[in-house]
C-alpha cells in the first residue's frame, strides 16, 4: 500500500512539474491572467498555464522559478523509485535558497538600472529594493555573495579555508618560480655583459 502511494505521488509530481515547465517555457510577460474569452492565449498550456507562469514567475522570483518544476520532477522520480527523501529534502532547501538569492541579485540590477521586475519577479525585486534601501549597493552585493558562499559551504563538504590555502600555495609557488627564473635570467645577462665588456677591453688594448 505504501509503495503504491509513493508511485502515485511520484507520477503526479512528475506530470504536474512537466505541465509547469511547459507553462514557463511558453510564458509571455505581457500575457495577464484573465477569463476574458475574447483575449487570445499564447501559452501552450492554456489559461491555467498563464495563471501558473504569471504567479510563479512574474509575482515571485522571476526566471529563477525554473528551479521549481525541475525540483518537482526530481521529487517525482525520487518518490516513484521509493528512495529516501532526506538527502533530496536537504538539496531542495539549498536550491530554493540559491533561487531566492539569484532572484534578489537580478532584482538589484533592475533597481540600479531602473528596469521593471520581469526577470527577477515582484518578490525578488521587492527584496532587492529593501536590501538596497538599508545596505546600499555595495552592502547588498556583499550580503548576497556572503549568503551564497554560506549556502554552498553548508551543502558541500569542502572547506573554503582549504581552497584558499591551496590557491595561496599555488600563487606562492608560481611567484617563487617566476622570481627564480628572473634571478637566473638576470645572472645570465650579467655574465653576458661581463663577457662583452672583457672582449671590448681586449680589443681596446
Amino acid at each position: 500500500m505504501k509503495n503504491r502511494t509513493y508511485e502515485i505521488a511520484g507520477i503526479l509530481f512528475a506530470v504536474v512539474s512537466v505541465f509547469v515547465l511547459l507553462s514557463f517555457i511558453s510564458y509571455k510577460p505581457y500575457e495577464e491572467p484573465t477569463i476574458d474569452p475574447t483575449q487570445s492565449i499564447n501559452n501552450i498550456m492554456g489559461i491555467l498555464g498563464v495563471y501558473i507562469s504569471h504567479y510563479l514567475i512574474k509575482m515571485t522570483i522571476g526566471w529563477a522559478a525554473y528551479v521549481l518544476p525541475i525540483l518537482g520532477f526530481v521529487w517525482g522520480w525520487w518518490l516513484f523509485s521509493r528512495r529516501k527523501t532526506k538527502p533530496l529534502s536537504r538539496l531542495t532547501m539549498y536550491l530554493l535558497g540559491l533561487a531566492f538569492l539569484t532572484s534578489t541579485a537580478i532584482g538589484l540590477s533592475a533597481v540600479l538600472n531602473s528596469h521593471n521586475y520581469d526577470d527577477c519577479g515582484l518578490l525578488g525585486g521587492l527584496l532587492a529594493n529593501l536590501f538596497h534601501s538599508f545596505l546600499g549597493t555595495v552592502g547588498t552585493a556583499l550580503f548576497l555573495i556572503a549568503a551564497a558562499l554560506v549556502l554552498i559551504r553548508g551543502y558541500f563538504s569542502f572547506s573554503f579555508y582549504s581552497l584558499f590555502k591551496k590557491i595561496g600555495s599555488f600563487i606562492s609557488t608560481f611567484l617563487a618560480k617566476q622570481k627564480k627564473q628572473f634571478d637566473e635570467n638576470r645572472k645570465e645577462k650579467e655574465k653576458r655583459d661581463h663577457t662583452s665588456n672583457l672582449f671590448t677591453q681586449l680589443k681596446d688594448t
